[in-house]
C-alpha cells in the first residue's frame, strides 16, 4: 500500500496533476483510456529520468533530502507504472468497433 501523502509529493514531483489521473478515470471510451495512462506513463518516465538524474545519491553526496525525494519519485514512478485498465462490457460497446 502506497502512502497518499509520499503519492502526492511524488506526484508533485513528476509533473503529475489530479487533473491528469481524473482525465484517465473519467473517459468512458477503454481504448482512449488505455491510450490516455500510456502517454501518462510515457511523460512520466522522460520526467523521472530527469529528476533522478539531479537527485540520485551517487549524484547528490548522499543529500538525505535529496535522497529522500528520490525515493518518493522512485515509488510513485512504480506505481504510476502498475497501474492499468480493466476492460469491462460497457467500456468497450462505448469503444472502438472491431473490424
Amino acid at each position: 500500500m502506497v502512502d497518499q501523502n509520499e503519492l502526492r509529493a511524488g506526484m508533485r514531483e513528476l509533473g503529475i496533476s489530479e487533473h491528469d489521473i481524473l482525465a484517465i478515470l473519467s473517459e468512458s471510451d477503454y481504448f482512449i483510456c488505455v491510450d490516455k495512462l500510456t502517454e501518462l506513463k510515457d511523460r512520466v518516465k522522460k520526467t523521472f529520468h530527469k529528476v533522478a538524474l539531479s537527485l540520485h545519491p551517487d549524484r547528490n553526496n548522499n543529500d538525505s533530502v535529496k535522497t529522500e525525494r528520490f525515493k518518493v519519485a522512485s515509488n510513485t514512478m512504480e506505481y504510476i507504472d502498475s497501474l492499468y485498465i480493466i476492460p469491462c462490457s460497457i467500456c468497450i460497446q462505448r469503444g472502438r468497433k472491431s473490424n
